[in-house]
């Protein structure tokens, strides 16, 4: 006895099996689920090429550089702290 596709509210007989989901699909259910299958590949194939690049990322060389310019600005806030009480200092001074 010939089965029915597998899709919901299908009335044809399937022709063809899919190899990767094991569905039997009619001849017009099968193409739209290669095209999605294909689709699906490819969207997987750039999540992988993504991952790689993420893995990629030398994270130590970018927070080196980050603590470098933080240590920078701290210094440079501290000094102008110093500036400003001189600052402060002279004013009382010159009163």
């Amino acid at each position: 006895m010939p089965q029915l596709c597998v899709t919901d509210g299908c009335k044809y007989t399937s022709r063809v099996l899919c190899h990767c989901c094991k569905e039997n699909l009619c001849r017009n259910h099968y193409n739209e689920h290669d095209y999605l299958n294909s689709k699906l590949n490819l969207l997987a194939d750039e999540i992988d090429t993504f991952d790689r690049q993420l893995l990629a990322v030398d994270l130590k060389k970018y927070i080196q550089k980050y603590m470098y310019i933080y240590k920078f600005i701290y210094k440079f806030i501290n000094l102008y702290k110093i500036y400003l009480y001189y600052i402060f200092l002279f004013n009382i001074y010159l009163n």
